[in-house]
């Protein structure tokens, strides 16, 4: 998952040079002081594939940025075109772009693409742990990930196109979008004839891949692509240049894949699966709603702490895989530590049955150990327990602690006590299976009576009988 070599803030190289004016960085002062080493998640893809939905997501979860390393998305005056995401600050997402650039000042090289990449996300590295960059751009990727000595830990997310003619669909119903964009004002015509006029600049913008299409069906009907949004086209003549747009996109998109295929088939970093794992018809058809509608309301996460054994009972393993499943059904995600073995694979498994949505975290050194579940929506590999825990934490809004061994009792004791100094103010409750957490609870009480916490502190864990009643007060807190 890694490639990585120490990194300081004052590492970052200085800006790119002048071609790239505006620069939208102004507010990430890199400071003197060594920062911790940036982790960035890569989501690389052709065109059409969802990385900037997935992206979103992700930087929801993570509560961290997202850098776009593609060189058209930075001209500001081709963002139907360009399919330039809208801004996502009312969404908790903020995006940051390599420059704020029009037509006028030209292209873009990648080499001075790969510089802003750079310098970005080493301005950002003194502000936070994880940036997500999201982009597609052949000849950027190429230069930044051709670096052996990044000084970034790196992990890759590689999205493919799948069936061609179903990827197909969706781009020519993007090139529709694009044409006669669904909430009005310009879309890609207008744009074009916007560019157009300036005579310098027509190489650059017949080179991008919507305008290419454009300009190549004026040049068959002998019109100036200038003209266009005064020539009152025909849903016809829409529907052909979509067509066109379509299958120019088509043609790049799979130029994209065997770039991308090459460009990380030889790299230490770890290579996730186009879309996550799910099962049978009824999970095609649900990525398929999910890839259509608009982004859903942010879901909660919960962090589930549970032994790897299953322990003497079987109603430990039984109440593992309950609260997955009441979990799932009632819109929880979940987090744990990416085993598939006792209470942890019984958690997974009752979650993933129920269509539910579940995310591990497992240290390399475990990985084989306790025994990788394969069927995980994600599966993040870090690098120790420190890093394991860390990114559970930061991932969930509220802890639940299963029946486990001196890992789990850990975990949780650790989440308490980040409660009690006021680092969190997140709900910690404690599912009693077969009365298990009750005598530990009770014997903290010599604790309290030798005047180390107080009664406050203890009842900051939640014991609840059953899954059932746990995942209904846990609803409940969570909705005050």
């Amino acid at each position: 998952m890694n490639q990585a070599t120490s990194s300081t803030a004052t590492g970052a190289p200085p800006p790119p040079d002048a071609a790239v004016p505006k620069w939208p960085t102004a507010d990430l002062a890199i400071n003197d002081r060594v920062a911790p080493r940036l982790r960035i998640h890569a989501i690389v893809g052709p065109t059409g594939v969802g990385k900037s939905a997935e992206a979103e997501r992700l930087a929801r979860e993570l509560r961290c940025p997202i850098v776009v390393a593609d060189r058209i998305q930075c001209f500001v005056d081709l963002k139907v075109t360009s399919a330039r995401a809208t801004d996502s600050k009312a969404q908790g997402v903020v995006r940051y772009h390599l420059a704020e650039r029009r037509v006028c000042d030209g292209d873009m090289t990648a080499r001075s693409a790969g510089q802003a990449l750079t310098y970005i996300l080493g301005a950002l590295a003194s502000k936070g742990r994880f940036v997500i960059v999201e982009g597609g751009s052949i000849s950027l990727l190429q230069e930044f990930f051709s670096s052996n000595d990044l000084p970034f830990d790196v992990s890759v997310d590689v999205r493919l196109i799948g069936d061609r003619q179903a990827h197909r669909q969706r781009l020519l119903h993007r090139a529709h979008q694009m044409l006669s964009p669904p909430l009005g004002g310009p879309g890609l015509l207008q744009e074009l004839a916007a560019a157009w006029h300036i005579e310098a600049q027509r190489a650059f913008v017949a080179s991008v891949n919507g305008p290419e299409a454009v300009v190549a069906w004026c040049q068959r009907h002998g019109i100036d692509p200038a003209d266009l949004p005064r020539k009152g086209l025909s849903q016809q003549v829409l529907d052909e240049l979509a067509e066109a747009i379509a299958d120019v996109h088509l043609e790049h998109a799979e130029d994209q894949e065997r770039a991308f295929l090459q460009l990380f088939r030889n790299q230490e970093i770890r290579r996730f699966p186009a879309e996550p794992p799910m099962r049978g018809t009824r999970a095609a058809a649900r990525r398929d709603v999910e890839a259509t509608k608009p982004d859903a309301p942010s879901r909660l996460t919960v962090t589930v702490y549970c032994g790897s054994s299953l322990g003497r009972s079987p109603v430990y393993r039984a109440q593992a895989a309950e609260l997955g499943r009441r979990l799932a059904d009632s819109g929880f995600d979940i987090v744990y530590g990416g085993a598939s073995i006792g209470c942890m694979g019984a958690l997974a498994d009752g979650a993933l049955q129920a269509g539910g949505r579940v995310v591990g975290v497992i240290p390399k050194a475990l990985l084989e150990v306790e025994i990788g579940h394969p069927e995980l929506t994600d599966l993040y590999v870090v690098d120790s327990m420190h890093e394991r825990k860390a990114l559970m934490e930061q991932l969930a809004d509220a802890f639940i602690a299963l029946p486990g061994g001196l890992g789990t009792a850990e975990e949780l004791l650790e989440m308490l006590t980040w409660r009690q100094l006021g680092l969190h103010q997140k709900p910690c409750l404690l599912l009693d299976a077969n009365g298990f957490w009750t005598d530990a609870i009770r014997s903290l009480g010599h604790l309290i009576d030798a005047g180390f916490v107080t009664r406050k502190d203890v009842a900051i864990a939640r014991i609840l009988p059953d899954a059932a009643t746990l995942v209904a007060t846990l609803a409940a807190e969570l909705s005050r």
